[in-house]
């Protein structure tokens, strides 16, 4: 039923030096849309499509357009394709990831240096 599937979703990146949407699927950052700037001021917009997990990209795609509204529609062409090839443990790979890094560095800031156990036990996991 697609009223169940998550949503594509798209969230400024305020720290970015120019304007930066990152794009998510349900809890996982599976892409951004930036505006860049090239020479004697021309600018441009940039985007890509996909998600890594371990360091592994699978099937990343990227771009450019003029505007935000062409690099959007680029974006959402690629997705269409990438999306059906993504299986629900490659995402939960990805959150897994994403909680075991942001522990890392909450260890960090308490000043610990170990990192924390991998996988993480199903009761750490942080919720993103």
């Amino acid at each position: 039923m697609d009223g169940d599937k998550p949503q594509l979703t798209r969230r400024r990146f305020p720290e970015a030096p120019s304007e930066t949407w990152h794009l998510w699927y349900d809890d996982v950052r599976v892409g951004t849309i930036a505006k860049a700037e090239g020479l004697r001021g021309f600018t441009y917009w940039t985007w890509d499509c996909g998600f890594s997990v371990n360091g592994a990209g699978r099937d990343h795609r990227s771009g450019a357009a003029a505007t935000y509204e062409d690099a959007r529609a680029a974006f959402l062409a690629a997705w269409a394709e990438y999306l059906p090839k993504r299986t629900p443990e490659e995402f939960d790979n990805w959150r897994h990831e994403a909680a075991w890094t942001a522990e890392k560095y909450a260890r960090w800031e308490r000043g610990e240096r170990s990192a924390p156990p991998w996988p993480l036990p199903t009761a750490k996991r942080l919720e993103l």
